[in-house]
């Protein structure tokens, strides 16, 4: 007859005849005074039964069954640091400037660090999870009121594998709180590698001028400016007689008659991103308004006459004539909206425009209701200019124009050798140099109005099917006669460019630019989440350590060979075997039962059922 089991007290009591268990009724805790009181190591064993085997847990020997545990805690320990180091340490570089192999680039280095953090720190935490299980269910008699069924072995051997494991981990609210926080830190590890790439990102930083060399060769340049023209020169041995400026000022005029188009001076970025404080410069302006004219009909001559606002008329052929005529005119004029004779503002020139624009579909479909009519005018200037640089796409910008002179009186032919126009006191916001005139040498304005003379004059003639040009110049400003402002900034724009760079401008006084490169930035909010896994994965295994060094459990973890030679009531193995091989049919039968990890005099370890 099987033996009976019987409770005494809060102690179980197996008859000595037991085949699987012997143990002895008690009146006092063994030497484990940890919870586990039914082993009593006073008694000596019967005849013929092994003595028991009572391991020691020393240092050493924790030390050798942790081992590849720890080293995997610190290797993380130190990939982690890696990772935080190599972030501290690329702070700051440019992106060009990284000085990595080719072909790994910085987030790929922080990504495989990332990946062996994230494997080194998991090491510990499966190991935790697998012994966390041991000693949850020896320790089923000192805490009764928290049930341990043995189902918690696969429970635990499935979160020891990975994130789906340790997620129905969680389900079961009555584990122990070390092992919902394994569980949570092997599925909160998933989110490591998305923290760390985003630990790192670009950002723009400023060029640093280094003291050793005298400056960063990434430093921008100066935005070219001047504040005295006095360029102009003579053909003739009387300089009074012929005059004229620069040949590179005639050739940006002569290309906008041709082209027009015309872009601002670039200053140098060579980092692609740069800003520059405003600069003032000298410069030409110009502007064209529409004119309101009046008409007057010759039959006699089949002619029209425009009187303009300033006076001046045109004659222009009456479009509905059989044979063509003069179409358009351009000619100098003492200006109405650009008068002059102004004594505030330095013109260079002021002309008319009026007849038929470009573009119009034959000579007997110019209709008088066509006609456009021009007043415009070349000026000298102060500009400031914003400029800046994104992306290595550079904008430059006219801020403010400034055109008022010191008032001259008298004609300004009688002061060109060795009078200076300036311009009055700038406004702040065109940020002027201190202490500094921008000012025009008579002579070099005189050069530039007979120059301009020569080019604002001209007759086109109009036929049913062609046109006749005056000049080239002329031919240009009919091109452009539907919009004459546009155009007129342009050519003013060409000959900014000549007069900045060729123009005197003060040594000592720079518009040097910032210069703003690509650079890596350390968004370090996004380490908080990984650092926390780290500390989590070592404290977990150090208390895991801790507590199996001070209980008779061994630190089998997750081994199979010690599963393999657990002891387990005849009663749960008949009702496993049973249903060995039909799908959960195990852990249908036997995985609610409660049971309990025990030690037998002999040194053995089974499950006993609760």
């Amino acid at each position: 007859m099987k033996p009976v089991s019987r409770l005494t007290s809060s102690y179980l009591v197996q008859s000595k005849n037991d085949a699987s268990f012997n143990y002895s009724p008690i009146n006092r805790v063994s030497q484990y005074d940890h919870g586990f009181p039914l082993l009593n190591t006073n008694v000596l064993p019967t005849p013929g039964q092994p003595k028991s085997r009572v391991p020691r847990k020393g240092l050493s020997a924790t030390l050798l069954w942790w081992w590849p545990e720890l080293l995997a805690a610190l290797f993380a320990i130190f990939a982690f640091v890696s990772i935080v180091a190599v972030a501290a340490h690329f702070r700051g570089h440019s992106i060009q400037g990284v000085g990595l192999p080719s072909g790994l680039t910085l987030n790929g280095l922080i990504a495989l660090l990332s990946t062996i953090t994230r494997a080194a720190l998991l090491t510990p935490i499966a190991s935790a999870l697998s012994q966390e299980v041991w000693l949850w269910l020896f320790e089923a008699r000192m805490r009764p009121m928290r049930r341990r069924e043995l189902r918690d072995l696969a429970i635990s051997d499935e979160a020891s594998r990975g994130a789906w494991g340790s997620l129905l981990l969680l389900r079961h609210i009555r584990r122990s709180w070390i092992a919902h926080a394994a569980a949570a830190v092997t599925i909160l590890s998933l989110l490591f590698g998305t923290f760390t790439q985003q630990l790192i990102t670009i950002k723009s930083f400023r060029v640093i001028e280094t003291e050793h060399d005298g400056g960063s060769s990434l430093k921008p340049g100066n935005v070219p400016w001047s504040n005295f023209w006095g360029n102009w020169t003579s053909t003739r041995s009387d300089p009074d007689e012929s005059m004229s400026p620069p040949l590179a000022l005639k050739a940006a005029a002569s290309s906008c008659f041709m082209s027009s188009t015309a872009s601002p001076l670039t200053a140098d970025c060579p980092t692609g991103n740069c800003t520059w404080p405003i600069t003032p410069s000298l410069a030409i302006c110009g502007g064209c308004v529409d004119s309101k004219f009046e008409t007057f009909y010759n039959s006699t001559d089949t002619m029209y006459t425009y009187r303009m606002p300033s006076g001046y008329t045109a004659n222009i052929t009456d479009f509905n004539s059989e044979d063509g005529g003069v179409g358009f005119q351009i000619f100098q004029s003492e200006g109405f909206h650009y008068p002059a004779n102004d004594s505030n503002t330095l013109y260079l020139a002021n002309w008319e425009a009026v007849g038929a624009p470009a573009y119009a579909t034959g000579f007997t479909h110019w209709q008088n209701k066509t006609i456009v009519a021009s007043e415009c005018a070349l000026w000298m200037c102060v500009q400031s200019f914003d400029t800046r640089q994104t992306s290595a796409n550079q904008s430059q910008t006219v801020t403010r124009s400034f055109s008022q002179v010191y008032p001259h009186t008298g004609d300004i032919y009688e002061y060109y050798s060795i009078t200076n126009i300036s311009f009055l006191d700038l406004p702040p916001e065109m940020n002027p140099p201190p202490s500094r005139n921008f000012s025009v040498n008579v002579g070099a304005s005189v050069a530039l109005i007979e120059y301009f003379e020569t080019l604002f004059n001209g007759t086109i003639w109009l036929e049913e099917m062609e046109q006749e040009f005056s000049s080239e110049y002329a031919m240009g400003i009919w091109y452009a006669s539907r919009d004459l402002d546009t155009w007129i900034q342009t050519l003013a724009t060409s000959m900014t460019n000549v007069i900045r760079t060729m123009g005197e401008a003060e040594p000592e006084i720079q518009y040097d630019g910032t210069g703003y490169q690509l650079g890596y930035d350390v968004r370090w909010v996004w380490i908080v989440l990984p650092a926390i896994l780290v500390v989590m994965s070592l404290l977990i295994l150090v208390i895991i350590m801790v507590r199996t060094a001070r209980s008779p459990v061994q630190p089998w973890k997750g081994s199979t060979l010690a599963f393999l030679f657990m002891n387990v009531d005849e009663g749960l193995r008949e009702g496993a075997m049973a249903q060995m091989e039909r799908y959960h049919g195990v852990e249908k039968v036997i995985g609610n039962s409660q049971v309990v990890l025990r030690r037998k005099m002999n040194g053995d370890w089974g499950f006993k059922q609760a």
